[in-house]
């Protein structure tokens, strides 16, 4: 009997744990949208990706610790692990995830510079010939006689 209850008390931590731990994902994923602004049908697709996930984890939680058998103290225990950690844990968390975030994409922001830099460089060059391209072409036409919408030739008809 006291085999029993115990190892229902362990499902029952475990399920307060768990539910800390989906917390702490989803807390990964609100720091990613803080610092990548998200257009607002991505953060419905991430929200039902998560919580798609959420519920395989949770059916093999329960297929895995409890053969399958749903319980009111495993939801209670999900909701007591999400609780704590949301109201003593959560902002702190988020904080340095945040900052961890800002601190990767100004790292990765400055090696695309780089690279980008001699691209940009070429980029600009290029557009320059074609503008000065475009320039000795319009001369070439005008010196011809020949505008858009003029017949070719007929300035030349016309001497």
């Amino acid at each position: 009997m006291q085999e029993a209850v115990l190892g229902q008390l362990y499902f029952f931590l475990g399920a307060v744990w768990f539910g800390a731990c989906l917390l702490l994902v989803y807390d990964g994923i609100r720091s990613f949208r803080i610092v990548f602004r998200h257009k607002m049908w991505v953060v419905s697709a991430e929200d039902v990706l998560y919580w798609i996930f959420v519920g395989f984890l949770c059916f093999r939680f329960l297929c895995w610790y409890n053969w399958g058998e749903l319980r009111g103290f495993f939801f209670l225990g999900l909701f007591i692990g999400m609780a704590v950690y949301y109201l003593l844990i959560s902002p702190k968390v988020l904080e340095g995830l945040v900052f961890l975030l800002h601190k990767i994409r100004k790292i990765f922001g400055s090696i695309f510079r780089v690279i980008r830099h001699p691209f940009a460089k070429i980029g600009i060059n290029v557009r320059w010939r074609l503008k000065r391209e475009r320039k000795n072409v319009k001369i070439a036409l005008m010196r011809k006689g020949h505008k858009r919408g003029d017949a070719h030739g007929e300035k030349d008809k016309q001497l």
